[in-house]
């Protein structure tokens, strides 16, 4: 059934070429070439990704959502690697290395921290921002965030820009950036009391953890080695999963979408899950994994796309989901016959689950110039003998410039296996609703008070004291820079935080018409007095005068008035003194909306005490030939 999905799912490319179908949003094929796509169909798989690179780049038009508010487009390079391996085609590796570089080199710049080294913005996977964050996060909020997915896909691309350079003798410091990016991600996300990383950081002036597991990424986590052996079999053990297979989320959480992605368990996604917790040596997981994606495709007599982890019930009415076609023949090749595919060759590691007893057999596989045949007896992870053409060897292992037809038999070595730990939910539970606040001068409010909820403060991200009514006040702090939420504590995980409020005691608020020109057609002649049009011609370049009382760090954002539509987001580089201190994006505000004023992410900066310049500096991509309105730029004492 998988093998006719995706045959039938191979279509002709405007180039005449044949691929798969890319859909709305390219990212989403690069995961089933992960999974099998690159060596059943790697002529087709090359075709779809070279389908979406644009002047030596990917592109970035083929996102269903805007970019860099969300950037997972480089799991393009996973896809491409992976071809590479099976393929050993060294002009596509060529080709490839120099898209992925291209890329990364210019996301990296636009996205990267300049203090942390980790990476903002959220991913594409989910399919609205309510599946994926609070409803309160406006695009600039998003951007702020540093994702789990985002992280680990780059950390993966650094590491891959390393491999494919050693096969192209060009030395680089990918591999120390990768190493780089791994720690900061398992510093800044990894959750040492419960045995999960967390779903992503938000609020950029004082980090907080979000409540939420991204099961995904997860999986890619302990795939691509950024948890440790220890983190990973913690992981694997304590992250709860549903009935019916991991969801993509969890736990349960408000959200106005009908569908909520901690009731999902999609095939693609469950595939690479038992992907890792057959590295990580679970095979209780495992078996748990590979009944969820049997039972699904047995009962619904297709490749369903998604169903529902608690219910069992179907969410998609696709009949042929190309994710889940990839991910059940993956179970076959990656897990079963264990192979790892290699520029010199592939490595054969099987892990066949107890219940799974007898032979099991590959015929005809196509491999560069070879076909073989391939027989797995037995159960377990132990390779007891390797045999090529009726000869034992010592190593799992055939070498990329065999030639011919060969069969291949592994015979596993059966034994006792240690049972591990797995926590199944056999219904969801909720986490609790994220307080709405309104805040006032004096006295402030929690909108949705429930007298049967425990409520707390929420101080430059540390819990603090608590909040026994629907009205509060706060308690006076000493930081020059403060930010303010309330959370809801619940029994098995807390609440989101509510929206912040930020006291800034020692900040300015300099006019851009200071240092450039005012005006601009997009509104009144009054009002067009107080802005500055920043366009493709005009403005692309302000220096601001700024004066610091004191040296040391402060924080920087821009009031903005954008009124394009939301796949246009304009952004600027800022600069202290020279030195690049990060990204400021300005997403829509509402289309058409250009008296609709408001704040951009926030970023930090190191000033000088005394006289500093600080550079805005358009960045040119997509929409760099629309406008957008600055009025006034904020420097807050950290």
């Amino acid at each position: 059934m998988s093998i006719n999905d995706v045959s039938n799912g191979i279509i002709d490319g405007e180039d005449g070429k044949k691929m798969f179908p890319r859909k709305a949003n390219h990212t989403r094929m690069s995961y089933p070439i992960m999974l099998s796509l690159a060596y059943l169909n790697p002529n087709e798989a090359m075709a779809t990704l070279k389908s979406v690179v644009e002047n030596g780049m990917i592109s970035h038009k083929h996102k269903s959502s805007l970019w860099p508010i969300n950037t997972d487009d480089i799991s393009w390079a996973m896809a491409a690697w992976e071809i590479y391996a099976v393929t050993g085609d060294k002009d596509w590796l060529k080709w490839s290395y120099d898209v992925v570089k291209r890329t990364v080199t210019e996301e990296y710049e636009i996205n990267a921290d300049s203090f942390t080294g980790l990476i903002h913005g959220g991913g594409q996977y989910a399919f609205s921002q309510g599946q994926f964050y609070p409803a309160w996060m406006e695009y600039k909020d998003i951007y702020e965030s540093t994702s789990l997915t985002n992280n680990v896909f780059f950390e993966r691309a650094f590491e891959i820009l390393n491999d494919m350079g050693d096969e192209l003798g060009i030395e680089s410091e990918y591999g120390a950036m990768a190493q780089n990016l791994k720690d900061a991600i398992n510093e800044a996300l990894w959750n040492e009391q419960l045995h999960h990383y967390f779903q992503y950081t938000y609020v950029y002036a004082s980090p907080v953890q979000s409540p939420v597991i991204d099961n995904f990424a997860q999986a890619m986590s302990v795939l691509w080695n950024i948890a440790s052996d220890d983190r990973a079999e913690n992981l694997m053990m304590y992250t709860p999963i549903s009935y019916y297979g991991i969801p993509t989320t969890s736990p349960y959480y408000q959200s106005e979408d009908q569908i909520n992605l901690s009731e999902v368990v999609t095939p693609m996604v469950q595939a690479f899950w038992n992907l890792a917790a057959a590295k990580s040596d679970n095979e209780t997981m495992l078996r748990y994994g590979l009944g969820a994606m049997y039972r699904a495709q047995a009962l619904f007599c297709c490749n369903k796309g998604a169903y529902n982890g608690f219910t069992g019930m179907p969410l998609s009415t696709l009949q042929a989901d190309l994710g889940s076609a990839a991910g059940n023949l993956a179970m076959v090749f990656r897990i079963y016959a264990g192979m790892t595919f290699l520029p010199n060759g592939i490595e054969f590691n099987p892990f066949v689950p107890v219940f799974l007893k007898g032979k099991k057999e590959i015929k005809g596989f196509k491999y560069r110039d070879a076909t073989l045949d391939i027989t797995i007896d037995g159960t377990g992870s132990n390779i007891e003998k390797f045999i090529i053409d009726g000869k034992e060897t010592t190593d799992n292992f055939i070498d990329a410039d065999l030639t011919g037809k060969h069969h291949i038999e592994i015979k596993m070595g059966s034994g006792s296996r240690t049972r591990r730990q797995i926590t199944v939910m056999t219904e969801n539970f909720n986490i609790p609703k994220t307080p709405i606040v309104k805040w006032g001068k004096s006295t402030n409010k929690v909108l949705n008070y429930s007298s049967n909820a425990r409520y707390r403060m929420v101080i430059n991200g540390q819990m603090r004291y608590g909040i026994s009514d629907t009205l509060f006040t706060l308690q006076p702090e000493k930081s020059a820079f403060t930010v303010n939420s309330v959370i809801s504590i619940g029994s098995r995980g807390n609440s989101y935080i509510s929206k912040p409020h930020y006291v800034m005691k020692e900040s300015q608020v300099i006019p851009f018409t200071a240092f450039a020109p005012a005006g601009t057609a997009l509104v009144s002649r009054e009002k067009a007095k107080t802005v500055v049009e920043m366009n493709r011609s005009e403005n692309k370049k302000i220096d601001i005068e700024v004066f610091a009382p004191s040296g040391g760090d402060y924080f920087i954002d821009i009031r903005y008035a954008n009124g394009f539509n939301h796949a246009y987001c304009p952004m600027v580089s800022v600069e202290a003194n020279t030195h690049r201190q990060g990204t400021i994006v300005m997403p829509c505000r509402g289309e058409d909306e250009w008296l609709n004023f408001g704040w951009s992410n926030i970023i930090k900066a190191e000033l000088m005490r005394g006289r500093n310049i600080i550079t805005v500096q358009r960045i040119g991509y997509l929409g760099t030939e629309l406008p957008v309105l600055l009025q006034s730029i904020r420097i807050s004492k950290k």
